[in-house]
């Protein structure tokens, strides 16, 4: 039970906070949108979420060659390890 106090109020501490810093930044966002809206760029959080799929779908191809090795070197062993069993 105070576990789930502590993990509870320290849930609402990062919240509270997060909203605050939202609220803080408000007025900057909007002044910097219309800055990039008078230079004809797109808002900042439609830039900031493009950017974000760019990097997921990076970080995906980066890693799909590391599923491919782990696949190879866990078969790799295995076999070894049948072959041990079997002498």
């Amino acid at each position: 039970m105070i576990r789930g106090l502590i993990l509870g109020s320290l849930a609402f501490a990062a919240v509270f906070a997060a909203e605050r810093q939202y609220d803080a930044m408000g007025n900057d966002v909007q002044r910097y949108d219309a800055l990039r809206a008078m230079s004809g760029d797109p808002p900042f959080y439609r830039q900031l979420l493009a950017s974000l799929g760019e990097m997921v779908a990076d970080f995906a191809g980066r890693r799909a060659g590391d599923a491919g090795d782990l696949f190879t070197s866990l078969t790799s062993d295995v076999v070894r390890y049948a072959t041990m069993r079997n002498m």
